[in-house]
């Protein structure tokens, strides 16, 4: 669980669009300290558990959009 509290830093007020309709999401952290995203408009809900995934979003949320 430490490398989650590097990523937390990144993650924090971070966005991201969505896979199916793009509308922007917020990053949210759950109680565990784990990311994920819900889309209002399309309902889809995105958990990212993996040492490897949270890692993959981190350098995913700090491109240049």
């Amino acid at each position: 669980m430490n490398y989650l509290n590097s990523y937390l830093e990144i993650l924090e007020d971070s966005s991201i669009p969505c896979p199916l309709c793009q509308i922007e999401l917020d990053v949210r952290i759950d109680k565990n300290k784990k990311p994920y995203m819900v889309c209002d408009e399309c309902q889809a809900q995105f958990f990212i558990r993996g040492e490897k995934g949270i890692e993959r979003l981190c350098e995913f949320v700090d491109r240049p959009w």
